[in-house]
């Protein structure tokens, strides 16, 4: 319909350009050009509204993005600090007994404290919160 409504309304205007065009014909292409005109408009306004949705598509996106490099980043701080404190409550054998040096407050040539057998209570949640993830 739409080369029919083109043709027609080119037909029109090459009359118009012979001096040919009756009032009748005149109304016609005037009418036909408001109508293209509109047509034209509102696809400019359905082609804005997309683009505005594209545009908070894509802040949603970055948004998810910055998000997922956020936990990223605290997951792997977080692995960062379960490793360091993993590697404080490393065992060290005591004579027949398998103890955590740092709960049993070793100084390298007697305990401080009592001696606490490894793994400890730390190094049991350490691996009950890996377990959990």
């Amino acid at each position: 319909m739409a080369d029919r409504t083109e043709s027609g309304l080119l037909h029109l205007v090459g009359r118009a350009r012979d001096g040919k065009l009756l009032l009748a014909e005149g109304d016609a292409l005037d009418e036909g050009v408001r109508r293209l005109v509109a047509e034209r408009d509102q696809a400019r306004r359905s082609a804005g509204g997309q683009t505005g949705a594209i545009r908070a598509l894509h802040r949603r996106l970055n948004a998810a993005e910055e998000a997922i490099a956020e936990a990223e980043k605290r997951a792997q701080a977080g692995e960062g600090i379960r490793s360091l404190v993993a590697d404080l409550h490393h065992p060290m054998r005591f004579g027949g007994l398998i103890v955590c040096e740092l709960c049993s407050t070793w100084d390298g040539s007697r305990f401080h404290g009592l001696i606490t057998a490894h793994p400890c209570r730390t190094v049991n949640v350490l691996n009950q919160s890996q377990a959990a993830a």
